[in-house]
């Protein structure tokens, strides 16, 4: 967390699970999510100005039914 006058620096990490079925496949597909978020200061409330969404990694699998 970075502050500089009115205005904030975050980063945050999302994972994001999907889970689908293929050809009779239960499947599972990862996302692996980074933000770089500016948030600046309105009459005392905090509000998006800008977010930068990075996708760091994917991952597909095969999952059993529970």
């Amino acid at each position: 967390l970075e502050r500089a006058t009115n205005t904030l620096h975050t980063e945050s990490y999302c994972t994001a699970s999907h889970f689908y079925t293929q050809d009779d496949q239960n499947c599972c597909y990862t996302l692996f999510i980074r933000y770089l978020d500016t948030l600046t200061n309105e009459r005392g409330r905090w509000r998006f100005q800008e977010r930068l969404l990075y996708l760091q990694g994917q991952q597909g699998i095969p999952v059993e039914p529970a």
